[in-house]
């Protein structure tokens, strides 16, 4: 069980973040806030709504507190889908870029240093912007939006997006945000949540009914290899087991050695021996003499 629930992250997180992940145009997930797709539906751009955003059909967010209009994150990675709001994506492609009105439904991307908006006097670094209007005020009440646009960027414009030219500016409008939630939000969001709800609870199920069934099944199957080994028999101790034995070893018998024969004397008689017998003439003489 305790590998239950890191095994169970591991399966379902991949599909949580597939499902919510914004990204800025270069590419980066956004570490600086807390994106969210403003609609579930298929490619989407990303506000934030713990500060306060609402989503604006033109894929701008507009953020009430400073009362204007940025580009946020997208959920196309690529940034190719056209629910991604292309503008102002050189100038600043790892963060959120404000867009500062110029008039006319004419638009700059401000730079963090043109606090006075000096980037409406640049002709090459103005477009034109159509009105939008909410789709996703993330349960949001009261908020007024003035008139802002899709990026249609002009001719002379060099850090926007790519597209067509559009001579006539939008006049701002006030656009105020509904009072309820976006109907077709709500659904969407059910429409996605709803499966990732089922999702988690089939695979607690799975895993729980798995761990059950592996607990049940251990003590059997230990029986069982048990009974299939049996244990080696030991032979009983006894204490009074003898020791081995050897064969007596036979012990040499003393036999002392015989005497010396005698010397030979003729006087005494007896044969004499062959070693004493005279074997020369001189020999022989000699014991002639003796005689």
């Amino acid at each position: 069980m305790k590998h239950f629930f890191p095994l169970f992250l591991f399966v379902s997180f991949p599909l949580l973040v597939a499902a919510i992940q914004c990204y800025y145009p270069d590419g980066l997930v956004p570490t600086d806030y807390t994106y969210v797709p403003c609609v579930g539906d298929g490619f989407s751009s990303c506000c934030i709504p713990n500060e306060g955003d609402v989503c604006l059909s033109n894929g701008l967010c507009y953020y009430p507190k400073g009362a204007y209009p940025f580009r946020g994150a997208c959920t196309d990675l690529t940034w190719s889908s056209d629910a991604c709001p292309k503008y102002c994506i050189s100038t600043n492609p790892s963060e959120w870029q404000t867009l500062t009105s110029c008039g006319g439904g004419q638009y700059c991307c401000r730079l963090l240093s043109d606090s006075g908006g000096t980037c409406c006097t640049n002709s090459t670094k103005v477009f034109s912007v159509e009105p939008g209007v909410v789709i996703n005020d993330y349960g949001q009440t009261g908020v007024s939006v003035p008139g802002t646009a899709t990026a249609t960027p002009s001719p002379s414009s060099t850090s926007g997006s790519t597209g067509s030219s559009s001579t006539s500016g939008a006049t701002p409008t006030s656009t105020p945000v509904p009072s309820k939630n976006n109907t077709k939000a709500i659904a969407i969001g059910v429409g996605v949540g709803v499966p990732l709800v089922l999702i988690f609870f089939a695979l607690l199920v799975f895993f729980w009914y798995s761990h059950v069934k592996k607990r049940r099944a251990a003590p059997a199957l230990a029986q069982e290899q048990q009974q299939q080994v049996p244990y080696p028999q030991q032979q009983p101790y006894s204490p009074q087991q003898p020791y081995a034995t050897y064969p007596p070893q036979q012990q040499a018998t003393y036999s002392p050695a015989p005497a010396p024969a005698p010397p030979y004397h003729p006087q005494q008689g007896g044969v004499p021996e062959a070693d004493s017998l005279p074997k020369t003439a001189t020999e022989l003489d000699a014991v002639a003499g003796k005689k």
